[in-house]
Parts: structure tokens; sequence; C-alpha cells
């Protein structure tokens, strides 16, 4: 009776828990997004490090569920090995670095594999334009245009004259005959460690990951 008691009380305590890639390039402020929400949601001292090496794996109480972050390495060596996590995933968290002018279109051109890629149709898509308190950041608009400029004057990318970010999403699964919902992708300004500014990104995932086609 004791052990059935138990695995009843198991079950019905038992967690969701959501997978979710926490990706950009090197230097977007992946990692300190992802402790400073580790120190908010779980009390434990965030650990401060330098560029991640392969992965550093964190896993966030939120309402009912575990928000499982897989935060990948951003530097060259590791960008080719990030697809080997887009099957497992309930969504993607795509950091670009505010700041960071010079490599905007490598971004940008990530971005694109993103919304295409066979593994990862439906999957909702959060970007953070990072690093919102340092002067003369790039705002999630400003970056958001910069992304539709890019994508309407590339000729080999079939999604031409798009007026917002949210758009392109969208459009790109609809070719795949895949999602089209305009609430699954989002774009955000993120401060990496400002407390409300983590919470807003966190709530917005929340949400997301409950639709997800693999929640």
């Amino acid at each position: 009776m004791y052990h059935l008691l138990r695995g009843l009380y198991t079950e019905l305590t038992r967690q969701t828990e959501y997978s979710i890639l926490v990706i950009g390039l090197n230097g977007s402020g992946k990692t300190t997004f992802v402790e400073h929400a580790k120190e908010m949601y779980t009390g434990k001292p965030r650990y401060e490090s330098g560029p991640t090496i392969g992965q550093n794996v964190v896993k966030l109480p939120v309402s009912n569920t575990i928000l499982h972050f897989w935060d990948l390495g951003g530097s060259s060596e590791f960008t080719n090995l990030w697809d080997r996590y887009y099957g497992d995933a309930q969504a993607v968290l795509f950091f670009i670095d505010g700041t960071d002018t010079q490599r905007l279109k490598e971004s940008w051109e990530i971005f694109e594999t993103l919304k295409t890629h066979s593994d990862l149709q439906g999957i909702p898509i959060v970007v953070c334009a990072t690093k919102q308190d340092k002067q003369g950041a790039m705002s999630a608009a400003d970056i958001e245009k910069k992304f539709i400029d890019y994508s309407n004057n590339t000729p080999n990318i079939p999604y031409t004259s798009l007026s917002s970010l949210s758009e392109r999403l969208e459009n790109s699964h609809s070719h795949s005959n895949q999602h089209n919902d305009d609430k699954r992708n989002l774009i955000l300004n993120l401060v990496n460690t400002d407390q409300s500014s983590i919470k807003s990104v966190i709530d917005a995932l929340f949400v997301r990951v409950q639709t997800s086609p693999r929640g």
C-alpha cells in the first residue's frame, strides 16, 4: 500500500518539463541571462564564467512546470552542432547582441536557417535583442527592421516584401504547410541582468511552450 500511495503521489506531483534551446553568437549574453534567471527562480548562486564551452544546462521551476534550458556555445566550432538538439526542443530562445552591429547580418543568416529547418517547423522562436542597457544598443525594432531589409534584398529568399519579423516567421511556416500562428513567435528587448526584463522573457516562453507541437 505504501508503494502504491507513493507512486500515486509521485504521479500527481510530477511537473511537466520543457526543453528550451538558448542559442546565438558568442558574446550575445546567453549565459549571463541563464545564470541570472537561475538565481532568480532557484535561489542558487549564479556561475560567473567566460564563453560557454559546449553547453550549460539549467532547470528553472516556473509555475507547475520545469523549463529546461540548454545554453549552447556560440563560437564557430559549436554552432555547427546546434542542429543535433533541434529535434528535442519545445522552444528556441535566440539571442542577438544589440551592441554588435558588425555581426548582425551573421545573426540574420543563422535566424534564416532556424526558421526553415525541418526539425523546428512550428516550434516557438523568441528573439532577444540583448544589452539594452548599453549606450547605442540596437533595439528589437531596429533589429527587426534590419532583418526585414536583409530578407527583402536577398534574391534567393522567397518571402519578400514583408513588413515585420513575425510576418517573416509565419510566412516561412506557412510555406512549409506548418503552423501559422501570429502568437507563436516574438522579438523582445532584454537587459540580461535585470529581473523585470528576465521575467518578461521567461513569461513569454512559459506561455508559448504550452502550445508547442512537442508540448
